[in-house]
């Protein structure tokens, strides 16, 4: 089993899940609906916590939380299936992505026993922290970037509309 504690949790998987719903709406360039932003978010969260219950095997959890995680986008974001399909996809590896870093800096530059880490909740959560706050500036800086560049192709097809 993959139990979380309720500090894990509340201090972990419920901000997790916040970002996660915050990149699918990032993704599709939706403005944020509080209720419903708040809402998929602790839906997402608590599933995660129920399936991290289930007796199977680290990895198997995420893969059922990609269907749930697109049912939320899709049901309850009302986010275009076409991109809450490729979001849930992209974003755990990103996520994925800035674990791995955040584990290597423990590992190699501040000399951390990961297994001591991973063992002990209080030093997990310190030491996985900035893992989370990399992705939320990863997801802002794509946000950034494609909203740029939209920005930058609506206003070169509005003046060429305009020529015509």
């Amino acid at each position: 089993m993959l139990k979380l504690s309720l500090m894990e949790f509340l201090l972990r998987t419920t901000p997790e899940s916040f970002l996660l719903i915050f990149a699918a709406y990032l993704i599709d360039f939706k403005t944020i609906e509080k209720k419903r932003f708040i809402l998929s978010s602790l839906l997402l969260a608590v599933s995660t916590y129920l399936l991290r219950l289930l007796p199977i095997h680290y990895g198997i959890n995420t893969l059922i939380n990609i269907p749930i995680y697109i049912f939320l986008c899709v049901s309850i974001n009302k986010i275009s299936i076409i991109k809450a399909v490729p979001t849930s996809l992209i974003v755990p590896i990103i996520l994925a992505i800035c674990e791995e870093l955040d584990v290597l800096i423990v590992k190699c530059f501040l000399n951390g026993d990961i297994t001591r880490i991973m063992d002990n909740k209080i030093l997990k959560l310190a030491y996985m922290t900035p893992s989370m706050i990399l992705f939320a500036i990863v997801m802002v800086i794509f946000y950034l970037t494609i909203y740029r560049s939209k920005k930058n192709i609506d206003k070169h097809t509005y003046a060429r509309e305009n020529i015509k």
